[in-house]
């Protein structure tokens, strides 16, 4: 981990064209983690040291100021400090937006997403990984979902077809499908059952945006719908 570090600092990592941005502020991340977490280190060598202050100054720094604040409990000092980061790319972006709503939960146990909320945690709990960052995580988590891979890499592959060709699959292998469990954009179950088709879907549910798990024998797909009528 100390090479990698070094190697991050002295911007001697080669990183992916397609993936260049990502994985560069990945990797920041994490190094700065690492030096923080390990000061012996960072005081080993100038370059270090300079990266890590610098960075400390920096997005990244700052949001490890909130990070420390909310788990010390200090959730006004935490909103306030995360009021003002101006987000520099989309990891940032999600970060900021869900830690947002963690902390308005942390602080008031009464505190309800609105509807805007819910489907835009949604949106980011479907975002990649590798695309989206900690925020994706974080989404899945206030939403309490479990996104598997492959019903992300149909999101991106053909997300205009991504709901027929996935109901589609799973049609075909209704012997395997053990429950189907919908949930409304709240997180509120509102239909239960082994299988549905896309018809009964529209008949069974109003407008609005679902998610779906599909419990298998060997596996559970999440996938989710819009009902438009």
């Amino acid at each position: 981990m100390q090479n990698h570090v070094t190697e991050v600092v002295d911007e001697d990592v080669n990183y992916n064209p397609a993936s260049f941005n990502e994985d560069k502020y990945k990797d920041q991340v994490a190094a700065f983690e690492y030096l923080y977490d390990n000061p012996e280190f960072r005081n080993t060598d100038s370059l270090l040291l300079a990266f890590y202050n610098q960075t400390q100054a920096d997005n990244i720094g700052v949001f490890n100021s909130v990070d420390k604040l909310n788990q010390s409990g200090e959730y006004i000092n935490a909103i306030s400090v995360l009021n003002g980061i101006s987000v520099e790319n989309l990891m940032e972006q999600y970060q900021k937006y869900t830690l947002g709503l963690a902390l308005n939960f942390a602080f008031n146990s009464d505190y309800q997403l609105t509807q805007a909320d819910s489907v835009e945690l949604l949106n980011i709990a479907y975002t990649p990984l590798n695309i989206g960052g900690i925020g994706v995580l974080n989404a899945r988590a206030l939403l309490g979902l479990e996104v598997d891979i492959q019903s992300t890499g149909y999101r991106l592959m053909n997300p205009e077809s991504q709901p027929t060709s996935v109901a589609s699959s799973v049609e075909s292998a209704q012997d395997n499908v053990i429950k189907t469990l919908v949930f409304d954009s709240k997180g509120c179950l509102v239909l239960e059952g082994i299988s549905f088709t896309n018809t009964e879907y529209r008949n069974f549910l109003s407008e609005g945006v679902y998610t779906i798990k599909i419990i298998k024998t060997n596996s559970t797909n999440i996938r989710k719908i819009s009902i438009i009528k």
